[in-house]
């Protein structure tokens, strides 16, 4: 699933529409996400149900090396 976001969305409207989403998809469904630091509403989501035992982060991380030019 892709989530795409409005960027004109206030932060914290944009943490409950992602709260509320994934609430949704995880009531019936296990939920694996792979996350990056762009992705700020969600990790603001994700972060507190990794600290309360409610999520667990599943392998290692990923790094990405892109060459700049």
């Amino acid at each position: 699933m892709f989530l795409g976001h409005d960027p004109k969305l206030p932060a914290d409207e944009a943490r409950a529409a992602v709260r509320d989403l994934l609430a949704l998809i995880a009531f019936q469904h296990p939920v694996l996400l792979e996350l990056d630091d762009s992705m700020e509403a969600l990790r603001a989501v994700v972060e507190p149900l990794l600290e309360s035992g409610k999520a667990r982060v599943q392998g290692a991380e990923t790094l990405v090396v892109s060459d700049p030019a």
